[in-house]
């Protein structure tokens, strides 16, 4: 953090060199138009030379900086060459209390004393940011003046450099709290910088454990689904056969034992529906096999007979592929949000939109409940952070949109790119389907 602050400095400095070299050559000619009377006309003009020529050299330096400074450069070589310049143009301000020093013209001197002063108060703002500039600029400039001023005879003289010699001082210390002032403020940027580094890298690490999480899920939710399949499955059925055969093997006059067997397959085939719905939530297998739509259709069917909740899905312009990650994450989207509605909103009712637009495919999972509380919108529990993350996963947005007693409203929008957006069916069916969209929707 220490080069970087040194770099800053160092830009600092060099982003007023064509400031100060524009106020040099004004308060140059200034006072050399006022001292033309007073001074031999030689020593004016060489002065003013001079210091147009310091001013030149300093403002090329800053436009060779700026075309070609970056971070990589030799700091030491730029902060050198600019103390360089500013010594220049310090003895130059102070070669001023002296050739420029009228005896016998106590006004001029009482200006030159103030363009000196204006200058040192000047070059303590514009060189503030680094402590050798303005030290080096400052003491060049002023202690000239008011050494000579000290050492004339008169009372008059001595106490105007006295007082020029305390005015040095306190731009000294002046310049110095700003400095400090200057590097508190890059220290807390670089600080800030970092931390804000440290937390974007934070942020994604935690994201990708998330999509590894979320990913590692799934895969496990495949391979137990599977092991279910090809095991459990395969032996439930034949106990199913099993039980089928002592069934129809059972003597006509045990009506006991029948009953038994009867009860028995009857268990045996809720044990098999249960697990081929446990297989099904695991990993469903539908996607693959009839794709997005059909799969959500078959889902919002069994999920409103298994738990009584009316759910009507509807589905326009959908896309006739989708890839497999998006397709996963609607409708595990969908599993969760109607998990939601029998776990928290109270709603008998819930609508399933699936549609497709020009930006993407978007989802809406409605309910007709109690709403969401403002704090448990804000803050998200476990599903519907799950949910905001798989929509995150593949390049979606997802949004809660909720008011207490009005129920709540479930989007993901999901860009597809280029996809075919063409409307499925014929237009009869879509006018039929829109008008009980409408009609359920009116209803509600």
């Amino acid at each position: 953090m220490r080069q970087s602050v040194r770099i800053e400095q160092i830009r600092l400095l060099y982003a007023n060199a064509t400031l100060a070299g524009s106020v040099t050559v004004v308060a140059a000619s200034i006072l050399s138009y006022l001292q033309w009377r007073v001074i031999p006309h030689p020593i004016v003009l060489a002065w003013l030379a001079y210091m147009i020529a310091v001013s030149l050299i300093r403002f090329g330096l800053g436009q060779y900086y700026r075309r070609l400074a970056d971070d990589s450069h030799d700091t030491h070589k730029w902060m050198v060459a600019f103390l360089i310049g500013t010594g220049l143009a310090g003895a130059g301000w102070g070669a001023a209390g002296l050739v420029l020093y009228p005896e016998a013209y106590l006004t001029n001197q009482v200006f030159l004393a103030f363009v000196l002063g204006g200058m040192m108060v000047g070059g303590a703002s514009i060189l503030a940011a680094r402590v050798e500039a303005f030290a080096l600029f400052i003491l060049l400039s002023g202690l000239p003046a008011a050494i000579r001023m000290l050492l004339q005879t008169d009372d008059v003289h001595r106490a105007m450099g006295l007082l020029a010699a305390l005015y040095i001082v306190a731009i000294l210390i002046t310049a110095w709290r700003v400095y400090l002032t200057i590097v508190s403020s890059l220290e807390l940027r670089f600080e800030n910088h970092d931390l804000l580094a440290s937390l974007r890298v934070s942020k994604n690490r935690a994201e990708a454990l998330a999509a590894g999480l979320l990913t590692a899920q799934d895969e496990e939710h495949r391979r137990v689904s599977r092991e279910l399949h090809d095991g459990l499955n395969q032996t439930i059925a034949i106990l199913l056969i099993d039980a089928e055969l002592l069934e129809r093997q059972a003597p006509s006059s045990s009506d006991r034992n029948a009953a038994q067997l009867r009860s028995l397959r009857s268990h045996i085939t809720e044990l098999s529906d249960d697990l081929r719905r446990i297989v099904h939530q695991l990993h469903p297998a539908a996607l693959e096999q009839v794709g997005l739509v059909a799969a959500l259709e078959s889902f919002c069917a069994e999920f409103s007979d298994r738990e009584s909740v009316s759910v009507r899905f509807r589905q326009r312009h959908v896309p006739g592929s989708i890839p497999p990650d998006i397709a996963l994450c609607l409708y595990r989207v969908v599993q969760e949000g109607l998990r939601n509605v029998v776990d928290h909103s109270g709603s008998r009712r819930a609508v399933i939109v699936l549609s497709g637009r020009a930006t993407g495919i978007r989802l809406s999972v409605r309910d007709f409940g109690i709403g969401l509380q403002p704090e448990v919108r804000d803050k998200k529990g476990l599903g519907l952070l799950s949910m905001e993350e798989r929509a995150r996963l593949v390049g979606g947005s997802f949004s809660v949109n909720s008011r207490l007693g009005k129920g709540a409203r479930i989007e993901v929008l999901v860009p597809l790119g280029s996809a075919n957006f063409s409307l499925p069916g014929a237009a009869g069916d879509q006018e039929e389907i829109s008008g009980r969209i409408k009609a359920f929707s009116d209803g509600d």
